[in-house]
């Protein structure tokens, strides 16, 4: 067996692809914008020792982005910009962008910027004082510590095999199953349906059904990237137990799942209904030896609302 450390997640593996400790900079003109989801993408001409090249150039979503107030008009073809960001690990003229100097030379850092929520919406929000329990948005608020956990011979050499640029399916915006489409960095929202419970993943425009009345159907149901949930409630806590999880892969660095995997995760609510904690004990006997644990925490934003994903691919 082999023993992994859990990483964050990050789209499309972008630990995997850029160095996050060798930082560059590259001048020249913007040649091609791309600004949709999953990661807004450019190129820029730069002229190197008299000679030209083109940089290909990705930053954060198109989501994000827009929460730190940053618009698609901030940037246009043909404009002469700098940029400074995380080279590629594949000596590639490829970027990570952190930063932008613009043409009028003022500078715009792309990450680590304050969050702008909408204001009309948090007064709306603070105005309704009925509680509401887990039923709203949610914003990711922590990770929370994972162990190491031992993978199975096979699921460590598949895992050596997996290359990002070819294997990763989110190049081709398919969007990931359960348990890895949990772990993401954006809003969520839980809507009581009655019988059911539907769970809305900002992130690739996810969506969960939690079956809480009956199972009626689980065994005639077909295998899904998100399968078959159900769910009870332990006091104040929804128990989500899943099963017939038709995705391949665990995270986005290549560890492989296979239809045997299941789920039980615990949503909790803090006393003051404001912090939402999530655990989940993932168990695959042809991926892991034992059971992993997963953690993650959310808190209540008034004005924090879920936007469309729209995932899209560059026609170039």
């Amino acid at each position: 067996m082999v023993f992994i450390s859990f990483n964050l997640p990050a789209h499309h593996a972008t630990s995997a692809l850029y160095d996050f400790e060798t930082i560059g900079n590259i001048e020249g003109e913007v040649t091609f914008l791309f600004w949709r989801n999953p990661h807004v993408r450019f190129k820029v001409r730069s002229t190197e020792n008299g000679q030209e090249h083109i940089w290909e150039v990705e930053s954060g979503s198109v989501n994000s982005l827009q929460r730190s107030g940053i618009e698609s008009s901030l940037i246009e073809v043909g404009d002469q910009i700098k940029v400074e960001g995380r080279m590629s690990r594949l000596g590639r003229r490829q970027m990570y962008a952190n930063a932008l100097t613009l043409p009028g030379g003022e500078e715009i850092r792309l990450s680590g910027r304050s969050r702008i929520l909408d204001s009309a919406a948090a007064s709306a929000e603070e105005g309704n004082r009925q509680p509401r329990g887990l039923f709203r948005v949610w914003q990711l608020d922590g990770y929370g510590d994972l162990p190491d956990f031992a993978l199975t011979p096979a699921a460590a050499a598949a895992r050596e095999t997996y290359d990002p640029l070819t294997d990763d399916l989110a190049l081709s915006c398919v969007a990931p199953g359960l348990p890895s489409a949990m772990r993401n960095p954006y809003p969520l929202e839980f809507i009581d349906q009655g019988a059911s419970i539907t769970l809305y993943l900002e992130e690739w425009d996810g969506l969960r059904t939690i079956h809480m009345s009956s199972q009626d159907g689980e065994e005639e149901s077909l295998p899904t990237p998100m399968g078959y949930s159900v769910g009870h409630w332990e006091d104040t806590a929804l128990v989500v137990s899943t099963s017939q999880i038709s995705y391949p892969y665990a995270d986005d660095l290549g560890t492989p799942q296979s239809t045997a995997v299941t789920m039980v995760e615990h949503f909790t609510l803090s006393e003051n209904d404001t912090r939402l904690h999530w655990t989940a004990s993932v168990t695959d006997p042809e991926t892991y030896v034992g059971t992993t644990f997963w953690e993650m925490f959310w808190k209540y934003t008034p004005g924090e609302q879920r936007k469309p994903y729209n995932c899209s691919l560059p026609e170039e």
